[in-house]
């Protein structure tokens, strides 16, 4: 997927200033190498409009992956793993799920005994093996005769409690599954863009970036996903591997002057032309002046998504709109 504006490379930039600055390049003081790093600086000034919008798969290990090197804000990212099956195990709420039976062992009194003719005395029973019988209930005594409790002894009694464990709930999916990304804004620097899907997706699996020196890697609930990523990359030739920048003269503009700046200031630094103060002042103006110009018209909305916003503004208040409106 492309980036807003056309990227070409550097050379033809790099060729105008060398031939602008004539003298420092045929005394060999103009080292172009140098301007890399100033042009990956001015793109991070620019915004994702200067960056380009790539895709990759990663597979991750024991929770963990290192991301691409070019990455430098996430769009989106999706599960896309070839088990299409996932059991997830349900946390223990405050309410308890069991199953409770009582098993008692009673006997009945002579007075309610089988045949019996005249009743015992008090706490006395008849323990005859015929007049002794189980009572399964839950909580409750199964009565089979006339008798009350008050005419029972129990002997025994067993209580078990069977509690149910929950087995989990499986979650099966055909398409690929958006992520939860737990990065909070407030915690760093930025890992996505504002409008990042992932931090309002409802999915439980959830992802975070972190960086370590100047390496960033990506971390999973699962153990080893299959992660499918849609990222703004820094500006590259697959070829060569050197950065490339925006056909907009806007921006190679500013890029210009910033890099005729940037050489002129380590000069003065360097003390190898003393001369060059009022340059650098010179310099340093028109590359404020233009450089502001270009973040101004990289914020500008293409011609596509200022239709579109417009649509959305007309939607949202389509309901106000009189009914014999000639608008489109």
């Amino acid at each position: 997927m492309a980036a807003q504006y056309n990227l070409v490379p550097t050379d033809q930039l790099f060729a105008k200033i060398e031939d602008q600055l004539n003298s420092y390049t045929t005394n060999g003081l103009l080292d172009s190498g140098r301007f890399f790093s100033e042009v990956k600086l001015i793109i991070n000034k620019l915004g994702i409009a200067a960056y380009d919008m790539t895709e990759a798969i990663v597979t991750l290990e024991n929770y963990k992956a290192a991301l691409p090197c070019n990455f430098y804000l996430l769009d989106s990212a999706w599960l896309c793993d070839s088990n299409p099956a996932a059991t997830q195990s349900i946390i223990q709420s405050n309410f308890i799920m069991y199953n409770q039976t009582t098993n008692e062992l009673i006997s009945q009194k002579n007075a309610c005994g089988i045949g019996g003719s005249s009743p015992c005395g008090e706490g006395a029973c008849n323990t005859s093996v015929d007049n002794i019988r189980n009572v399964i209930s839950n909580g409750l005594i199964i009565q089979s005769t006339p008798c009350n409790n008050n005419n029972e002894n129990v002997l025994e009694k067993v209580t078990v409690r069977e509690y149910l464990i929950p087995e989990g709930r499986t979650i099966t999916w055909r398409n690929a599954v958006m992520l939860k990304l737990r990065n909070k804004k407030t915690l760093g620097s930025d890992v996505c863009t504002k409008d990042c899907k992932n931090l309002f997706a409802k999915g439980i699996d959830e992802i975070s970036i972190t960086q370590q020196g100047f390496n960033k890697f990506i971390h999973s609930t699962l153990e080893e996903p299959i992660i499918y990523l849609k990222y703004y990359a820094y500006p590259e030739d697959p070829e060569t591997g050197l950065p490339l920048i925006p056909e907009e003269p806007i921006i190679q503009r500013a890029i210009e002057f910033h890099l005729m700046h940037y050489f002129f200031y380590m000069a003065w630094l360097d003390g190898t032309d003393v001369n060059i103060e009022r340059k650098v002042a010179d310099l340093e103006l028109k590359r404020d002046k233009y450089l502001t110009e270009a973040i101004n018209y990289s914020k500008m909305p293409s011609f596509n998504k200022a239709i579109e916003m417009a649509r959305k503004v007309r939607k949202k208040f389509a309901a106000y709109e009189l009914l014999n409106s000639k608008h489109i």
